[in-house]
């Protein structure tokens, strides 16, 4: 975001061609004050935007200069900090002085800055810098800080590349999902004792020209809210799909944590499947054993209301992340599956045979199904078979295709069904 009103440019160069030593920009917004005028008023929303001023002028020294952009929005220059290390007891005390809520009338309005730093140098420092790139860096630092839900972030060279990266990703993203350039692959899933198939997970592929990028190459990058959008796509994709294959095949899905928390989400899932009148039982969400930690007791509720409508849910990349075997009693869990990194070289790997082996015995006390993924050979699989896995998935049983291909490999009986 460029300084396009030409006085605030002027104003702003001014301010910091005027300070002394060190300085820092600093960009503040009050993320909330839209909340604030629908949930408490308009004169609330105006009280909160005078308290917001007040308390960034609270923390401003006299030689510190305060340039106002909009009512929830302000530029601070901070001069005479002592290193760059400075800029960030600058983003603590911003922080500190927001802790309390705002007290309007009879109400407690909590308000919530988020706030961009650069470091700036000294005058000799910033002669070699353009103003607009300044503002930028504090600029991008800002909108990390509302991506990431934190008051603040402090701009580095480095992160203002890679965020402007990730927004143009989010853009083609958007742009991939309206020309449907996105398309759902299903990989099989297979019965380790009779090689019968028991169900297929859904994996999301972009054609983006002559390339097929799997979700590695762009899911980190995506914005809370694009992954949203990416998600509705692939419910949508996958109840439809659900529907047209055979009617007791079950079809997993994989859920970003924050989609998951998202209460809108469900009650799309509730509505897609009683479109295509799609039995909760063949649904199932998969979500990894890191993002179920992340925030336990709350995922823990989400995910049992999932199954007490009667949709089945997997922990993803079981082993990987820090649950406590305190948890695994609880667990709101029917399957889980055993991340590959366990399962690759297992032959020769007898310490990962002994961790297979003890998550397997582990899961069945449980009564819970066990998935190994990652599977490339007969030799993996016949050891996790007798280690008793009950479900096999990986290149040497198949490899994700797309659903047309998949509804051939079906109909002429390359994927054997159990009865």
């Amino acid at each position: 975001m460029a300084i396009t009103n030409s006085a605030l440019h002027t104003q702003l160069l001014d301010d910091l061609e005027s300070t002394r030593g060190n300085a820092a920009l600093c960009v503040l917004s009050l993320d909330n004050l839209g909340r604030i005028a629908g949930e408490f008023g308009i004169r609330a929303s105006e009280y909160a935007s005078q308290e917001f001023d007040n308390r960034i002028s609270g923390i401003m020294r006299h030689w510190d200069r305060k340039l106002v952009l909009a009512p929830d929005r302000v530029c601070v220059v901070f001069d005479e900090l002592r290193d760059p290390n400075h800029t960030l007891l600058v983003a603590l005390k911003i922080e500190r002085s927001f802790e309390q809520p705002a007290l309007f009338e009879d109400a407690q309005i909590k308000l919530t800055p988020r706030v961009g730093l650069v470091y700036c140098g000294s005058s000799a420092d910033r002669q070699h810098r353009d103003i607009n790139e300044l503002y930028q860096y504090a600029e991008t630092a800002r909108e990390l800080a509302v991506e990431q839900n934190t008051c603040y972030q402090i701009a580095t060279a480095a992160d203002v590349t890679k965020a402007r990266n990730d927004w143009n990703l989010n853009d083609v993203i958007e742009d991939a999902l309206l020309h449907h350039h996105l398309e759902l692959f299903y990989q099989p899933k297979v019965d380790l004792t009779d090689g019968s198939l028991t169900g297929f997970e859904a994996l999301i592929r972009w054609h983006r020209g002559d390339d097929l990028l799997t979700p590695d190459k762009f899911l980190p990058m995506l914005s809370s809210r694009r992954m949203r959008q990416l998600t509705d796509y692939c419910l949508r994709a996958a109840i439809k799909a659900t529907a047209s294959i055979d009617e007791t095949l079950p079809i997993a899905i994989n859920l970003d944590p924050t989609v998951l928390r998202d209460p809108g989400f469900f009650d799309l899932l509730i509505q897609e499947a009683g479109i295509w009148q799609v039995d909760p039982s063949r649904l199932s969400f998969e979500i990894t054993e890191c993002g179920l930690v992340a925030d336990y007791d709350r995922t823990t509720a989400i995910l049992n209301r999932f199954r007490s409508a009667g949709y089945k849910i997997a922990i993803d990349d079981f082993g990987t992340g820090y649950s406590s075997l305190q948890h695994f009693s609880t667990l709101p869990a029917d399957e889980i599956k055993i991340d590959r990194c366990f399962v690759t070289h297992l032959c020769e790997d007898e310490a990962n045979q002994h961790i297979t082996r003890t998550i397997i015995e582990l899961a069945h006390r449980f009564d819970r199904t066990v998935v190994a993924e990652g599977i490339e050979d007969q030799a993996a699989a016949d050891v996790l078979r007798d280690q008793g896995c009950d479900v096999a998935q990986g290149y040497h049983f198949g490899r994700p295709v797309d659903l047309a291909t998949t509804q051939v490999l079906l109909s002429d009986g390359t994927y054997k069904v159990g009865s």
